[in-house]
């Protein structure tokens, strides 16, 4: 099995590093939220997971005439320092590779695991326990199938979500609030 997460944990990272180069920009976020705030859970194998804030980055034009947009959804058991590049903390984290024909943002609309890099369409999905971003260790969940419903109003994603592990185990939830919109460079 290909190990898909160091790379996905690079780009978050580097996304950060991007905003940090253009912290004086309008649209950069406040250092003293540590991230999009919001208000969402999951459950997971009889335990409920909470997460409380997020990052949607952009990365671009792909292959297939696509976009590619990230969501990361974090428990609030992490801090994100945008200012030194750090995200602090150990928790949970939710992932999602998406793809949509609309360059300026993810459209509303459900996407699907099945559809890979094409409209509608998720690369990559997994969940992450007690991951700790300092020293990269914590368990990975890899999906098998997955389903994001996803809608929006201005800057506040409201996210209904379904993932499939190859053990037969289910993690189900939503998340709705403000994710930070960043581009990564």
């Amino acid at each position: 099995m290909k190990n898909y997460f160091l790379p996905r944990i690079f780009f978050l990272l580097l996304t950060l590093l991007s905003f940090s180069a253009c912290s004086e920009d309008d649209d950069a976020p406040n250092d003293d939220d540590g991230g999009g705030s919001g208000n969402g859970n999951a459950t997971y194998d009889g335990r409920t997971f909470n997460f409380t804030q997020g990052v949607v980055a952009e990365f671009g034009q792909g292959d297939e005439g696509v976009y590619n947009f990230d969501i990361d959804l974090l428990s609030d058991d992490f801090d994100i320092d945008f200012e030194n590049e750090e995200i602090n903390g150990r928790g949970e984290v939710l992932y999602f590779e998406m793809w949509t024909s609309q360059s300026s943002e993810l459209k509303e609309g459900t996407y699907k695991l099945s559809n890979g890099e094409s409209d509608f369409g998720i690369t990559f999905a997994d969940f992450s326990e007690d991951y700790n971003f300092n020293l990269d260790e914590g368990s990975l969940k890899e999906a098998v199938e997955a389903e994001v419903v996803l809608s929006r109003s201005g800057s506040i994603y409201s996210l209904d979500y379904t993932l499939n592990f190859a053990d037969g185990k289910t993690l189900t939830g939503s998340f709705e609030g403000d994710l930070y919109e960043v581009t990564a460079d």
